[in-house]
């Protein structure tokens, strides 16, 4: 074989791989980001737990709805949460969603609050009382809450529950005690401080932090 053939020969084999791998990479970068199209949702179909824990993140949160089969890959919904700022309020507990649907319709249906069962609204403002009678509403026991005061843990400067349950709102499964639904309120609360960096402020008492985060 002449050296001009061979030459020719390996410029095609080149070719070749260059668009092999080429198409590979289509491929993969497409299933990654498939999404089901958004269409109509008839209210007779079958709706899906989603368990949102609180901390949770943008890419766990999309995973678990693709595992789940809601969405037709992960980074479609990563996609879609990075890009939208309304993604941080996404409320930590039990969300119904559809199953194939888009990746903006899964956002949307996460943030609609008729789609969580057993919400819990707790204002800005509220006091303990009116706290623990919406507990009552939603199936804890009273004695059952009574008890939990005494036994949680108080961030450090606290002697009170009083202004530590932090308003928001809550979505808890029928198992979650009485206790365990005031920690999740009290950790808000301490994520809140130490997002706003005050925590460490010498000249503020723990008392006035409550007025600042609010």
């Amino acid at each position: 074989m002449k050296k001009s053939e061979i030459v020719r020969v390996a410029i095609a084999l080149l070719v070749i791989a260059v668009f092999t791998i080429s198409v590979h990479q289509f491929r993969s970068n497409s299933s990654s980001t498939a999404d089901f199209p958004t269409r109509i949702v008839a209210t007779s179909e079958l709706l899906i737990d989603v368990n949102v824990s609180q901390g949770s993140t943008g890419s766990e949160i999309a995973q678990q709805l693709f595992e789940l089969g809601i969405i037709e890959s992960s980074h479609s919904f990563f996609k879609v949460a990075v890009s939208d700022e309304r993604a941080s309020r996404i409320a930590p507990g039990i969300h119904q969603l559809n199953i194939n649907i888009s990746a903006k319709q899964a956002l949307e249906q996460l943030l609609d609050p008729t789609r969580i069962p057993n919400l819990i609204k707790i204002f800005e403002g509220a006091w303990n009382t009116e706290i623990f009678k919406l507990l009552e509403q939603n199936g804890f026991v009273r004695t059952d809450i009574l008890k939990a005061v005494k036994e949680v843990q108080l961030p450090q400067g606290f002697s009170s529950l009083e202004g530590v349950l932090y308003p928001a709102q809550y979505s808890f499964t029928k198992e979650t005690s009485a206790k365990q639904a005031l920690e999740s309120m009290i950790k808000r609360f301490v994520n809140q401080v130490t997002n706003l960096e005050l925590s460490n402020d010498p000249k503020l008492k723990a008392q006035e932090l409550i007025i600042v985060a609010s």
